[in-house]
This record gives structure tokens, C-alpha cells and sequence, in this order.
């Protein structure tokens, strides 16, 4: 059997072969993936949720709004991905 590697496109992340945008599809957001068959570790997992509004102040500072509560989640923002948007930015 020949292993042909999952390649996402520039508007999609695939995390242990399962591609994000599918995992919304299938499962709506706020939504979590450990890419482990499901058992969430204690660090290390994916998180997606939706921007449901950007605020913008008087003083032109945006707040992101999400459908998810990030409060305890000690994110990699230099990890960031945007799904379902395509973007050369980063590999």
C-alpha cells in the first residue's frame, strides 16, 4: 500500500490527517483537536472557534470577538492560522 501524504491547501490546517475546515464542517466550532484519536492531552492540542465580531475603538484599536471562551487557554499566537482565507504569509 503505497502512503500518499495530505497536503492541505493555503486555506486549511491538517492536523494527524484530518483537515480542520472538515472538522467545522463536521462538528461546528467552538471545537477542539489533539490529533491523538480523540483523548485531549494536557497541552498541545488545536482549538478553533469563529471571530464573530471585530470592535474597533476610537483610538483604532480592533477586539476580536470569538464563539469560544480562550480565557484558560495559554495560546501560540505565532501559530495562528486563518481558515477557509488563503494566505502566502506563512508555510
Amino acid at each position: 500500500m503505497e502512503v500518499v501524504p495530505v497536503v492541505a491547501p493555503l486555506d486549511d490546517v491538517v492536523v494527524a490527517g484530518v483537515s480542520m475546515r472538515r472538522l467545522v464542517d463536521v462538528c461546528g466550532t467552538p471545537c477542539i483537536h489533539s490529533g491523538d484519536g480523540g483523548r485531549i492531552p494536557a497541552s498541545d492540542a488545536l482549538v478553533v472557534v469563529a471571530v464573530t465580531a471585530v470592535l474597533v475603538g476610537s483610538d483604532g484599536e480592533r477586539v476580536v470577538c470569538v464563539d469560544g471562551r480562550l480565557d484558560d487557554v495559554d495560546a501560540r499566537w505565532a501559530a495562528a492560522r486563518v481558515l477557509g482565507r488563503g494566505s502566502g504569509g506563512r508555510p
